[in-house]
């Protein structure tokens, strides 16, 4: 069974702004887990504010736009999140504990 986990807009966040605090670990922790072919979930929520916050607040649109590029080339894998989902990334969150 392929391990999911579901990507919240912080570590996003982190990975895209080189001075977050938690950009080290939010890059080592998406390494580790691309090492161990977890599928990533991306909800719908999720992007979209992203996306805002890089846009508007942040004034950074090359992220905005490389987010959207990669929304249309399907290399992102987003969802409406269900319950049943929630709870399988929930426990695969765990693991994070465990990362770096």
């Amino acid at each position: 069974m392929i391990q999911k986990v579901v990507i919240d807009s912080d570590a996003i966040y982190a990975i895209y702004n080189h001075n977050d605090p938690l950009h080290t670990k939010a890059i080592k922790t998406l390494e580790w887990l691309n090492k161990r072919h977890f599928q990533l979930i991306y909800p719908t929520s999720v992007i979209f504010e992203v996306m805002s916050l890089f846009q508007r607040v942040l004034s950074t649109p090359s992220v905005t736009m490389k987010i959207a590029e990669m929304i249309g080339r399907d290399l992102l894998i987003i969802y409406a999140i269900e319950n049943e989902l929630l709870k399988e990334a929930t426990i695969n969150r765990a693991i994070d504990k465990k990362v770096v």
